[in-house]
């Protein structure tokens, strides 16, 4: 389960802070949680690995498909 609040929620198992247009490049596969996180602009605290498995359910969407074909 996923949850934005702006207060502590009790037990997450990993908390990030981020801001949103990084938080959807990692989520679109556009860019690496890894490497956003060596970079400075990702800071992630308790269970890495449970947030990179709740990214690896998300679906991948080609941005430029064809909606109408002749």
């Amino acid at each position: 389960m996923l949850n934005f609040k702006k207060r502590k929620m009790a037990s997450p198992d990993a908390t990030l802070t981020l801001d949103r247009i990084t938080f959807y490049q990692i989520a679109l596969g556009r860019e690496d949680l890894s490497k956003m996180e060596a970079a400075g602009k990702v800071s992630i605290s308790g269970n890495k690995e449970k947030f990179e498995d709740f990214l690896s359910l998300l679906d991948q969407f080609q941005p430029k498909i064809n909606i109408v074909t002749p």
